[in-house]
């Protein structure tokens, strides 16, 4: 079929539409308040053209226009709530941003903190393994000292042991010289029997020189008996001093005897831990 032609009322119309929007740059694909007056006028032209349709179209019309104005009134009353939509929105991007900006440092500081605490978990693997074999090696060391020890401890404690029974056997022996000492020593009942005897002697003699005194007198000059009195006196002075001397020199003999016994003995026991403690230190070398 062929195509039907135009109205020329109807091309009148499009050209009017076309010269209306080039003449106030209007842009198709998206809504423009100068385009649909444009197209306002032209349908009110139309309605005027129309003889029947008319009236009806006019209240289509008013009805587009009533509704429209009542859609335009309810978006100027939401206009406010918009309004603070996008002052919501706004903030809630700002704050978004902030937050985003805080949480980033955030990360950034919990990144960093996390690098050194493994940084410092390192370390102080490093170290507790250092630590380990230090504690193993102490550990060695602390067997070795204490075998040491307790063989040194056993060695003192023998040492010990042996020094008592040596300090007893000097005692023992102290005992029995003391005990052979007393034993040396006279009976009292001896010695009072001698020290009758002796002064029976001395009485016996004292006799005899009153009578040999008598027989000199009678026979000996005065002068010379005195003479020979203070030399008898003189000599017996004598006497006395040396005896005196003969019992001190005895005693210290005596003395230095038991000291000499005693030094011995001790000498003995010097020896014996010398000996015993030479043993023990080439025990120690050799060991």
């Amino acid at each position: 079929l062929p195509p039907v032609k135009k109205p020329r009322f109807l091309e009148i119309l499009e050209a009017r539409i076309n010269k209306e929007k080039t003449k106030f740059h209007v842009a198709e694909g998206k809504p423009d308040p100068l385009r649909l007056q444009i197209y306002r006028e032209i349908f009110t032209i139309f309605i005027q053209t129309c003889v029947y349709y008319g009236p009806l179209l006019a209240r289509i019309k008013a009805e587009y226009e009533s509704y429209l104005v009542y859609v335009q009134d309810e978006l100027k009353k939401l206009q406010p709530i918009r309004e603070l939509l996008w002052t919501v929105s706004q903030e809630c991007e700002n704050r978004v941003s902030d937050l985003r900006r805080h949480e980033n440092k955030d990360i950034k500081k919990l990144k960093n903190e996390k690098k050194s605490l493994l940084s410092q978990i390192a370390q102080l693997y490093e170290d507790g393994n250092s630590l380990t074999c230090e504690v193993d090696h102490l550990t060695v060391e602390l067997e070795k000292k204490a075998d040491e020890w307790r063989t040194e401890s056993d060695g003192r404690k023998l040492l010990v042991t042996e020094v008592n029974e040596l300090t007893s056997r000097l005692k023992e022996m102290e005992t029995l010289a003391r005990a052979e000492v007393i034993d040396d020593q006279e009976d009292p009942v001896k010695l009072r029997i001698a020290l009758d005897q002796a002064h029976k002697a001395i009485n016996e003699l004292q006799t005899k020189v009153r009578a040999f005194e008598a027989e000199y007198e009678s026979q000996v000059p005065r002068t010379k008996y005195e003479e020979v009195r203070k030399n008898l006196a003189e000599q017996t002075e004598e006497t006395t001093r040396l005896k005196e001397e003969l019992e001190s020199t005895q005693s210290r003999y005596d003395l230095l005897q038991e000291h000499c016994v005693t030094l011995n003995t001790y000498r003995d026991l010097y020896y014996l831990q010398v000996t015993y403690a030479t043993r023990v230190v080439n025990a120690k070398l050799y060991c």
